[in-house]
């Protein structure tokens, strides 16, 4: 299955497909600001900006390619956005297949502005027969900083550890 960018919360409930809810579930068991830096990372980060971004990023269709960059930047900042840039650099031209990825929260940390996430990962971004990107059960430490947003504030990623 192709994974396809979803907005937030119970809207993702509402509009997206079940396997969709599924992938935001490792959000459920936390609380409060730990349920919004989880939230903000899986489904805003994770869904609706990065595989967007593998999808579209070496689109033959410019105006695509841009609006999937937009996200990217939006939620994706420094180090950790230059490094899904230089990602995908490499990858051939068109449309890669990006599965569902599979991500666990091990613990959710936060201090002030900034929150630290330790994550188990699986990912999967193929075109055709090629795999181009792929990794199973990896732990990462992702670091996130609260930042002013159109409306109140926003979570963005600034490491992928």
């Amino acid at each position: 299955m192709t994974a396809r960018a979803a907005s937030a919360g119970f809207a993702l409930l509402l509009l997206f497909p079940v396997s969709h809810a599924r992938a935001a579930s490792p959000c459920l068991r936390f609380r409060s600001r730990a349920l919004e830096v989880c939230t903000a990372y899986v489904v805003n980060a994770s869904l609706a900006a990065r595989v967007p971004f593998y999808e579209l990023a070496r689109d033959t269709n410019p105006a695509r390619t841009r609006a999937a960059r937009v996200r990217l930047e939006s939620r994706f900042v420094g180090d950790a956005r230059l490094a899904l840039e230089r990602q995908v650099a490499g990858w051939p031209r068109g449309l890669p297949h990006v599965d569902l990825p599979g991500i666990s929260i091990v613990s959710v940390a936060i201090s002030g502005n900034s929150a630290r996430l330790t994550t188990v990962e699986s990912w999967r971004v193929t075109k055709g027969a090629r795999v181009l990107f792929s990794e199973r059960a990896r732990r990462h430490v992702v670091l996130l900083r609260r930042v002013p947003g159109l409306v109140l504030h926003k979570w963005v990623v600034s490491s992928l550890g």
